[in-house]
């Protein structure tokens, strides 16, 4: 059976780096709302740092990154692009975006453990995405 078409948009490999520059941003306001004990902040941007990782390393490698409102295509499009040389970030992402959607659309409040486990994950994906992106900004 054929794989379902995934939305991509083609980007250029040298913006990777404004990608990487949001998930760094992103991940030290996760750490940043950790120490301040801000858990449901914490545990978003450290969320979306993960998202941007997988971006960067798209976006360098292949020129191309996700344009579906699925989070879980982004997960799909990685798996096809990189296979098992992705598959433990695959498994990284997959669990940042299970937990995405409890934590910004429904009414209950991300925990410490929640936010602290968040921000290992965006932390392991952004050392994954960083050794891979070897850009630097214009």
């Amino acid at each position: 059976m054929t794989p379902k078409p995934l939305s991509t948009a083609k980007e250029d490999p040298a913006c990777a780096a404004y990608y990487l520059l949001k998930a760094d941003e992103m991940r030290r306001s996760a750490t940043d709302n950790v120490l301040a004990r801000r858990w449901n902040a914490a545990t978003s941007d450290g969320i979306r740092a993960g998202m941007l990782c997988t971006d960067a390393v798209l976006v360098f490698r292949r020129g191309l990154r996700s344009k579906s409102p699925r989070h879980e295509d982004a997960v799909e499009l990685l798996r096809r692009e990189f296979g098992a040389e992705a598959r433990r970030e695959c498994a990284i992402l997959s669990r940042l975006i299970n937990r995405k959607h409890a934590i910004d659309y429904e009414a209950r409040l991300a925990t410490e453990r929640e936010a602290n486990d968040t921000l290992e994950k965006a932390e392991t994906l952004y050392t994954w995405a960083s050794g891979i992106v070897q850009t630097r900004l214009p």
